[in-house]
């Protein structure tokens, strides 16, 4: 049995939205991470590393 979504097409389009981003810049933040790693920029990377979580952890919000 299908169950019929309470959410409008723009709604579930803007929710699919904001997780796209939130993968993205977790992503993007681990890039970055990483190239700050080489540099020998370890604070940087730390920093970096931290808002990639921070990120997952907003994605798991919008999910949940």
């Amino acid at each position: 049995m299908l169950i019929k979504s309470l959410l409008s097409a723009s709604l579930k389009k803007g929710v699919q939205e904001a997780l796209q981003m939130e993968l993205y810049q977790s992503n993007l933040w681990k890039h970055i991470a990483n190239n700050l790693q080489r540099l020998g920029f370890f604070g940087g990377q730390k920093y970096f590393l931290k808002e990639s979580a921070e990120e997952l952890t907003h994605y798991q919000i919008i999910v949940d």
